[in-house]
């Protein structure tokens, strides 16, 4: 057994957390032995239903570890009641939230000046290091500013929108992304798995698990599409008013 890893997620399950283990990266190469991995290789279940079977019991996380020694550690923060907040350092982004964690709302120079990024040159970074956030759904502009100069003032979204922020963190994972992609289709109306993938950051399961529950409900129609190749997840109104959708 590798001790560390073993250490590490009975540690985490004698916290409460959910615990899954995960496929493990060898020489490059994620050990599931798909080639080339489909998901992010090493970062993906080795337990089909994890969402279901994720435990914190030390026995389901010895009975694990013993199978695979090596696995790596997952934990599934909505059933655990954690939130991550995943930041590319490289950025600016850990500064930019540290500050506002520690003062908000900050109007953008005030912000600059508590990252000491000031600069000029930094201008890029510092704006790249807030569309992370924002993407990530932890920061958000609540106002712009004329005078002296033209700024955003910026606050944290929990901050802003408290009650929102404590009603989603109550959903699971599988609700939140259901109400998530269900609003998309509605206003996009046409879309593919792999766009609400790489939109949502979901894996193949979870976009399969989510459109199914809503084609279930009516929400969606897998069919084709007037003039544009292969097949299409289309919001049910569009098939219903037939703009230009063939028929399933």
């Amino acid at each position: 057994m590798s001790r560390e890893n073993l250490k590490d997620a009975l540690r985490l399950a004698q916290q409460g957390m959910k615990v899954i283990p995960l496929y493990t990266v060898e020489d490059g190469v994620c050990d599931c032995g798909k080639m080339p991995c489909p998901n992010k290789p090493g970062k993906h279940p080795r337990i089909t239903g994890w969402q279901k079977r994720a435990s914190s019991s030390l026995n389901d996380v010895l009975r694990w570890w013993k199978e695979w020694p090596a696995a790596n550690i997952g934990v599934v923060c909505g059933a655990s009641g954690a939130v991550v907040v995943d930041v590319d350092p490289r950025s600016g982004g850990i500064e930019s939230m540290d500050a506002l964690v520690a003062e908000h709302p900050q109007y953008t120079r005030g912000l600059r000046a508590s990252c000491f990024m000031l600069d000029a040159r930094q201008t890029r970074e510092f704006e790249r290091a807030m569309a992370e956030l924002q993407q990530g759904l932890w920061i958000v502009k609540t106002e712009e500013r004329y005078e002296p100069s033209f700024s955003y003032r910026w606050d944290l979204l929990e901050a802003w929108l408290p009650n929102a922020v404590a009603a989603g963190r109550r959903l699971t994972r599988t609700e939140a992304a259901r109400r998530l992609v269900e609003r998309y289709v509605r206003a996009a109306i046409f879309t593919r798995p792999a766009v609400l993938r790489r939109l949502f950051g979901l894996n193949a399961d979870e976009i399969a698990l989510t459109m199914t529950a809503l084609a279930r409900r009516g929400v969606v129609v897998e069919t084709a599409v007037a003039g544009w190749p292969g097949r299409w997840l289309v919001h049910a109104s569009a098939v219903s008013s037939n703009r230009g959708v063939a028929t399933p």
